[in-house]
């Protein structure tokens, strides 16, 4: 297995009060073959103070608040820096930050900010030329924020980068987009990744961040086996389904995941974590994925051949209509144009494809990231749509003849138990598979 640490730390000493690190967006990319990560950080951060007019306001306070990225068990990592690039995808940053405007002058910026921290932000000694104001409506205004670029400065023989403010200016914020690539001497694939996060923040300094997203892309000829994915949060041990596998059309177009990573041809997870405030950060700083990736090929394979032909024969065998109604008229007597025969051809097929592809699409993907409560309530679905169905099916085709055979009456009534069997089967099934393909976004091809 193979396991990366990283390590997030102020660099040097802080001489504020808080440390705020605002945003926290961290993707990390699989390559096809398993040997190497490309893990995109993007992190809006600054230091500051309290103010009895505002929870938080940043402030320059003599040397420059900086942040150190350290990497650990890794033998080789490049850095690139891709902040400007960010900067001017802003609006594809609505999708994640709220909104994203561009602030093109000084000021603009000193105008936002006056609005923002009811202060006059004068005698500030810096002003960037460009930066974005990001907010968002739905939010507290714990989530808006002025940010340009910072200081970044990279050791890849060391294995990490720093961020730092770039302006002795009171209210703005630093964001950056860094690239780490991390190249692998053993193929992930049919192999675990241990990941892991750590957020390394003074005792005696308050720490707050708000908004943390982390996910997790792999390409289509792999999957990632949720039912083995487990999140170690601190010193409490590991946890199944908190990860989540996220829609295909929601992807964030940004262009270097287009052209470098081809996203459009990944599935991604997501990990279900919110930021916290310092509390709560200093319990759950310390993060670990565990992941077990897999060739999507190998993974169904001879399961699904086998239940294919299962699924053919069944199909076959309770679809022909001159058997079902040789079958009826021995248990019940009636005639060749009964109703019950008519229902039973239609509604057996439709049966046994809705218990096929319950049966096909794994619970765990399923219940994924939902409260136990939920989780049961899925879970029944699934076994009253297998169960209710090949019960009604057995009751036709084995226990109802037996009897019979047997010189044992069968009522009439004994139809519509059938029936109702097999529409309970078909209403759970419904309930389970809308619930997998509408809400949580799984693609039934990931599974034939």
């Amino acid at each position: 297995m193979e396991t990366i640490r990283l390590i997030i730390s102020p660099n040097g000493l802080v001489s504020n009060e808080i440390i705020m690190i605002r945003k926290f967006f961290n993707m990390i990319f699989i390559s096809p073959d398993g040997l190497s990560l490309h893990i995109y950080t993007a992190i809006a951060f600054s230091a500051g103070k309290k103010d009895q007019k505002i929870d938080y306001f940043p402030s320059f306070n003599g040397n420059r608040f900086s942040l150190k990225f350290q990497y650990e068990n890794v033998e080789r990592i490049r850095f690139t820096d891709l902040t400007e690039s960010l900067f001017t995808q802003e609006k594809l940053l609505n999708k994640i930050w709220g909104n994203c405007n561009n602030l093109i002058s000084e000021d603009q910026i000193k105008d936002v900010l006056k609005e923002m921290y009811f202060s006059d932000i004068y005698p500030n000694l810096e002003f960037p030329q460009h930066a974005l104001y990001i907010s968002d409506s739905n939010k507290s205004k714990l989530y808006n924020s002025v940010v340009c670029e910072g200081k970044y400065v990279a050791w890849d023989t060391d294995h990490y980068f720093t961020l730092a403010e770039k302006y002795k200016s009171d209210g703005l914020e630093y964001l950056n987009w860094i690239k780490a690539e991390v190249r692998l001497d053993h193929s992930l694939i049919n192999n675990k990744l241990n990941f892991s996060i750590k957020f390394d923040m003074p005792k005696d300094i308050m720490c707050y961040c708000p908004d943390y997203m982390w996910y997790t892309c792999i390409p289509e000829e792999l999957m990632n086996d949720l039912s083995e994915a487990m999140v170690g949060i601190c010193d409490k041990p590991s946890m199944p389904n908190l990860m989540q596998q996220l829609a295909d059309k929601t992807a964030l177009q940004l262009r270097e995941w287009i052209i470098d990573e081809n996203i459009d041809r990944c599935k991604r997870y997501r990990l279900l974590f919110d930021g916290q405030n310092s509390e709560l950060l200093n319990r759950k700083s310390y993060i670990s994925v565990t992941m077990a990736i897999l060739q999507r090929r190998n993974k169904h394979g001879n399961r699904q051949f086998f239940i294919g032909l299962l699924l053919a024969f069944l199909l076959a065998y309770a679809s022909d209509w001159t058997r079902l109604n040789e079958i009826q008229r021995y248990l019940f007597g009636s005639s060749i144009f009964s109703p019950f025969t008519y229902i039973a051809d239609a509604l057996f097929p439709l049966c046994i494809i809705m218990m096929y592809l319950s049966v096909i699409m794994p619970t765990v993907r399923v219940t994924a990231g939902l409260k136990s409560r939920w989780q049961f309530i899925i879970k029944c679905c699934k076994i009253l749509s297998i169960g209710a169905t090949v019960l009604g099916l057995i009751l036709f085709f084995v226990i109802f003849p037996i009897l019979k055979f047997n010189n044992v009456g069968i009522s009439s009534w004994t139809q519509h138990l059938i029936i109702a069997c097999m529409i309970l089967g078909l209403c759970t099934s419904c309930i389970y598979i809308g619930i997998g393909s509408l809400w949580k976004k799984l693609d039934f091809y990931d599974y034939f």
